[in-house]
């Protein structure tokens, strides 16, 4: 398996939140927004991919830090009520 850099996380996360407004927005659903937030923070959790310009992080605190940051958006999306 291929491994997924931060950009293309990046990437996905963007797209997975585009989506999610789009159809909260269009819909007038806004758990869907919700949804989206948690998506994301998941991927993050379970694919922690960290930006290393020169190779000088330290892979395990790189790793720790995007989950923590996973479960802070998780948190965001659960907590939150965009519309709803």
């Amino acid at each position: 398996m291929k491994k997924i850099t931060f950009k293309t996380e990046m990437l996905i996360v963007l797209v997975i939140l585009g989506i999610g407004h789009l159809v909260g927005y269009l819909t007038t659903k806004g758990i869907a927004m919700n949804i989206a937030w948690i998506i994301c923070g998941l991927l993050y959790i379970l694919i922690p991919a960290y930006p290393n310009p020169n190779g000088m992080a330290d892979h395990k605190k790189g790793v720790t830090g995007m989950r923590i940051a996973g479960v802070i958006i998780v948190l965001f999306g659960i907590i939150t009520s965009f519309g709803v």
